[in-house]
């Protein structure tokens, strides 16, 4: 039994992620979705809000969750941050 939970705790996180990811771009293509809206037409844009605003809000609170818990490899950030300031200056 104990052999299953460990074999089985990688793919189960690996879901939980995807659906996580998932879930941020919903709300990111919500956030799209509303720009034109509000510019086109701002009473139906006004009627849209909470349906928009839901998963936008939704993706936005685990998005801190995740900076929270799993917080930034900060080596990473410093390579990359490196490598498109190299790639700037050139």
């Amino acid at each position: 039994m104990n052999e299953w939970i460990v074999e089985a705790s990688p793919r189960r996180w690996a879901r939980i992620a995807g659906v996580l990811y998932l879930i941020v771009i919903v709300g990111g293509l919500c956030y799209l979705a509303n720009g034109p809206a509000t510019f086109l037409s701002p009473g139906f844009a006004a009627g849209l809000f909470p349906y928009i605003q839901t998963p936008s809000g939704l993706a936005e609170l685990l998005l801190c969750f995740r900076l929270l818990v799993i917080g930034v490899n900060v080596l990473r950030w410093n390579e990359q941050a490196n490598a498109a300031g190299a790639s700037i200056r050139t």
